[in-house]
């Protein structure tokens, strides 16, 4: 698929593009002055691992981007301008990192799935900007570590998902607990000592963490 591919589907509202072998997404394949309508865009299982910094130059219709099970690694920086994406969804990729605070642009972000990727730390920078989003899944990485100050840009969080990693330890303050519905702590290698005894305080983190057990 190369640019202007879809020139002249100017009412074209939803693009389904999924289980094809797409590999790169080259400069201004999905431009905003082709695709002017464009708002869901599913591109899953498409054996993508690469997109070009300029794929989606203009795009600002875009609501709902789906890059699940792919190949995409770092960087991140197609997501530049995208400002009214409200779902993202990474689930099953190479993503190493978040360096360079990918989502600076998509301020109106309220739905991240970054579950399944290589992530082995979060850093105060990550999510900057995502003052709107509800729902982060972090799931089945390799997470060890989250600086202090990652979540304080969520504010309005109520979904976090953080099973299935290396956390050993988890400071309470680092939770934005004013909104949060649902917390999701379990099969991580919980070390048992005064620093984690909020794990089982918490109603609501015994309430979605029934199978937590510390080492």
């Amino acid at each position: 698929v190369r640019a202007n591919t879809f020139i002249g589907l100017y009412l074209l509202r939803h693009l389904d593009l999924d289980d094809n072998k797409l590999y790169e997404l080259e400069d201004f394949i999905f431009r905003g002055s082709e695709l002017p309508q464009l708002e869901l865009l599913n591109l899953n299982h498409s054996r993508i691992y690469r997109i070009s910094s300029k794929a989606f130059v203009g795009a600002s219709s875009l609501k709902m981007v789906d890059l699940s099970y792919n190949f995409i690694a770092h960087p991140l920086d197609f997501l530049e301008g995208l400002h009214s994406l409200h779902m993202l969804d990474f689930t099953s990729n190479q993503i190493v990192t978040l360096q360079g605070s990918p989502f600076r642009d998509t301020t109106n972000l309220e739905n991240l799935v970054l579950s399944s990727n290589l992530l082995t730390n979060i850093t105060a920078s990550d999510f900057k900007g995502l003052t709107r989003l509800t729902r982060l899944h972090l799931n089945q990485n390799f997470i060890s570590s989250i600086e202090d100050g990652a979540f304080d840009p969520l504010t309005f969080l109520d979904d976090l998902d953080l099973s299935v990693n290396q956390l050993k330890r988890l400071h309470e303050d680092l939770i934005p607990w004013d909104n949060i519905q649902k917390i999701y702590l379990h099969d991580n290698p919980w070390i048992c000592d005064c620093g984690n005894q909020w794990l089982l305080n918490r109603e609501i983190v015994l309430r979605w963490n029934l199978q937590t057990q510390m080492q």
